[in-house]
């Protein structure tokens, strides 16, 4: 009898510890959406398969994040290349882009974060809620180290053109 009872307790604490690793595992929020573990301010390069970026100057070499304003600069001081983001789960990205997401994703450890940016546009919903037609500029964005590095990924093409590019950089606090 005792030694049921030991098997027993042994076995909840077991499920009570694995309960509590696969929560701590995620990481907590902003306000945003945005992981906790992203950083304001990120310096890095950018490469482009292009010359057309789009929503960004292509000789950018660093990003802003203000989870405040839900902003995303380029770091110009141009409010041109400043844009409200909304953060959207993977599931609620269009089928084409979440192909796309799921290419990039086979270079993604266990131990990074992913989450994806919709640019807000002009005939954007600021309801904050955007449909799957009106995602226009999506960023995938995997942060590694602690939200230390930064890797963001322009998915599909703004318009058809432009704007395919890959920013990686480390934070700059």
């Amino acid at each position: 009898m005792m030694k049921r009872k030991m098997i027993f307790i042994l076995g909840l604490l077991g499920l009570c510890v694995a309960v509590l690793t696969a929560c701590s595992s995620q990481p907590s929020k902003n306000a945003d959406g945005t992981p906790s573990t992203l950083k304001n301010r990120y310096l890095g390069y950018y490469r482009s398969d292009t010359d057309n970026a789009y929503y960004f100057q292509e000789s950018t070499n660093e990003f802003d994040f203000n989870v405040k304003k839900s902003t995303i600069s380029d770091g110009s001081g141009d409010d041109y290349y400043s844009k409200k983001y909304i953060v959207v789960e993977e599931d609620e990205l269009n089928s084409k882009l979440q192909g796309q997401a799921q290419k990039y994703k086979a270079q993604v450890t266990d131990k990074d974060t992913v989450f994806y940016l919709v640019l807000k546009d002009n005939d954007v919903n600021m309801d904050g809620k955007v449909t799957k037609s009106e995602q226009q500029a999506v960023y995938q964005v995997v942060l590694s180290n602690g939200g230390k590095d930064i890797k963001i990924i322009a998915l599909g093409s703004i318009y058809g053109y432009g704007d395919d590019f890959v920013f990686t950089g480390t934070a700059k606090e």
